[in-house]
């Protein structure tokens, strides 16, 4: 027992309970009370000394705080999908990113420099680097409606160059089908770009070890092959798989030379390079594209998570909130890769560019809808269960529903409004309206393209 509690049940050794006592300061409940009021106010202070410096921490508190422009007072708000931070305070804005040089906020946020390639270099020996030219951003990106875009019922199914001069590469257009017109004569290759933490592991797995497709990916070209100059299908780990790696710049470019498009080998192809890939099809033998789309906030955390899984050394030591301001977290990862600009400053041009590119030559599917996605895209390639159904289902049924790949956790180790959040939705702002956009595309290709999906 403790010595208060001695001195209580004694009355003479600590002098609590004591006539003395009781006669100078009324008594242990008195002295007790003036404790416990003591107490309160010293955590009520603390408590507030705490909110404070989170305040000052997270830089902005969205209910206290107001940002004066053009004479008007504008409630702060935190991001909300799709939508930019207002932040009218350069000094604001430079704690939130723990910069000291608020003049350089959007430099140091909205721009990934030349020198890194984002997370995916530390995985890749041979990172590619595009052109080094840079262009201002725009503060204010493309509506993000269906309509601003031009699209209409009547003209769905064509590819028309629009009056802003912008469109996608050539590559693109004569690589890629339209997926509103239909492929009468069943000559298009399936075509899967792959966004890395999104689900396409889900659905990359379920063609390969339940439909048993042939693979061309970079799975084949781990196998020891006698003769890699020329095309071959190989068997990893009982599956089936082309002998060459269509995930690589490198291996693009030999599986272009062996002819991989014309040679009908492959019944899939796999890759996070859209516009290298496209290099791969022609008029002649299209691609059609598909892919799986993710929240780019909650996409970016589970790509730190991978990466610290994997133990990657430049982010083993590196916090989330440090991994959000530093070289390697990625930036519009997704409008860069389908504008092909993959270094420089990226705006309203290669936003338009990237949803020209969504609109016209890829198939939607949404990883919080992977069920319905996955549905879609059976149904529109026509892949059907048939050399074992119950087994080839139970696969299927197994892969979507238990895939650990698909690192749902992210989204409770991110909390929406927090520091780490916000950082990420500006890398991301870009993407943000781009995945805006994919998702009003999912529902305009459910009513367009699966209206008789049973």
């Amino acid at each position: 027992r403790d010595s208060y509690s001695r001195g209580h049940r004694n009355g003479r050794s600590s002098g609590y309970g004591s006539r003395g006592s009781k006669k100078r300061g009324g008594g242990p409940a008195i002295h007790f009370r003036a404790m416990v009021i003591l107490f309160f106010l010293l955590s009520v202070l603390y408590g507030a000394f705490q909110w404070i410096t989170m305040l000052k921490k997270n830089g902005v508190s969205s209910r206290l705080m107001k940002h004066k422009k053009k004479g008007k007072k504008v409630a702060y708000h935190s991001f909300s999908e799709g939508e930019d931070r207002p932040i009218y305070n350069a000094a604001v804005a430079a704690k939130l990113a723990g910069g000291n040089n608020p003049s350089k906020i959007e430099t140091k946020l909205a721009k990934v420099p030349q020198e890194a390639d984002g997370p995916e270099s530390l995985l890749d020996e041979n990172p590619s680097k595009n052109g080094s030219d840079t262009k201002g951003t725009e503060e204010k990106a493309p509506s993000d409606s269906l309509a601003s875009m031009g699209v209409s019922s009547k003209d769905k199914g064509n590819e028309q160059d629009s009056d802003d001069g912008l469109d996608v590469s050539l590559s693109v257009k004569s690589g890629f089908a339209n997926v509103f017109k239909k492929d009468i004569e069943k000559r298009d290759t399936p075509f899967l770009w792959y966004i890395p933490r999104s689900g396409g592991g889900i659905v990359k797995n379920i063609l390969s070890n339940c439909k048993d497709l042939v693979v061309a990916s970079e799975v084949g070209a781990t196998k020891d092959n006698e003769n890699n100059s020329k095309l071959e299908v190989v068997t990893v780990s009982g599956h089936k798989y082309i002998n060459v790696d269509t995930t690589t710049e490198a291996g693009i470019a030999e599986a272009k030379a062996m002819n991989l498009a014309s040679s009908g080998l492959a019944e899939l192809v796999v890759s996070p390079r859209f516009q290298e890939a496209a290099s791969l099809f022609s008029p002649a033998h299209k691609a059609r594209a598909f892919a799986m789309l993710r929240h780019p906030v909650e996409r970016s955390a589970s790509m730190y998570y991978f990466l610290l899984k994997h133990k990657v050394p430049a982010i083993l030591k590196m916090s989330l909130e440090e991994y959000c301001k530093s070289t390697h977290v990625e930036n519009n990862w997704m409008v860069r890769v389908l504008s092909g600009k993959m270094t420089g400053d990226v705006g309203d041009d290669e936003l338009t560019i990237a949803k020209k590119a969504l609109k016209d030559h890829v198939v939607i599917g949404l990883l919080d809808q992977k069920e319905e996605s996955m549905k879609r895209f059976e149904f529109y390639y026509s892949w059907r269960y048939t050399e074992n159904p119950p087994k080839q289902t139970a696969c299927r049924s197994r892969i979507i529903m238990g895939d650990h790949r698909t690192n749902e956790s992210a989204k409770a180790k991110i909390k929406e409004g927090s520091q780490a959040w916000s950082l990420l939705m500006w890398q991301n702002k870009l993407d943000m309206k781009l995945y805006k956009y994919g998702k009003a595309l999912y529902l305009q290709q459910g009513a367009e393209l699966f209206s008789d999906m049973p």
